[in-house]
């Protein structure tokens, strides 16, 4: 099973996908662990991306925000992604520039992953 360090981390992990902290305290805390991750230990889900989309279109957090969160997990080994196109989602994100914005990502983004995501969700 995991133990004390490995339970802790995967916490953390679990809180930036969700975002229940602020990005420093997360960042803080991971700074405690090591990089490198010979397996993933959390799994990013449409359900996750479809809650961090839905507080930035409420505006409960802006551009650089939803960047950074982006960029926080994109290159991480720990954590796997439900799906490439969750991986993919992120990738953009994380590379607003290289896709016309924030915005415009998040125009893209938020109908195709709620189909999809009504489409396959359990009844």
């Amino acid at each position: 099973m995991f133990d004390q360090s490995s339970t802790k981390r995967i916490e953390v992990l679990n809180n930036l996908l969700s975002f229940n902290e602020d990005l420093l305290s997360i960042h803080r805390e991971l700074q405690k662990f090591d990089w490198d991750s010979e397996v993933p230990l959390v799994v990013l889900t449409r359900r996750n991306l479809i809650a961090i989309l839905e507080r930035y279109t409420s505006m409960l957090i802006n551009d650089q925000t939803l960047e950074d969160w982006a960029n926080t997990i994109e290159l991480r080994d720990d954590i796997d992604f439900e799906s490439e196109e969750i991986k993919e989602a992120v990738h953009s994100l994380s590379n607003p520039y290289l896709y016309g914005g924030i915005k415009a990502i998040c125009d893209r983004l938020t109908p195709k992953i709620l189909i999809h995501y009504l489409w396959h969700s359990e009844p």
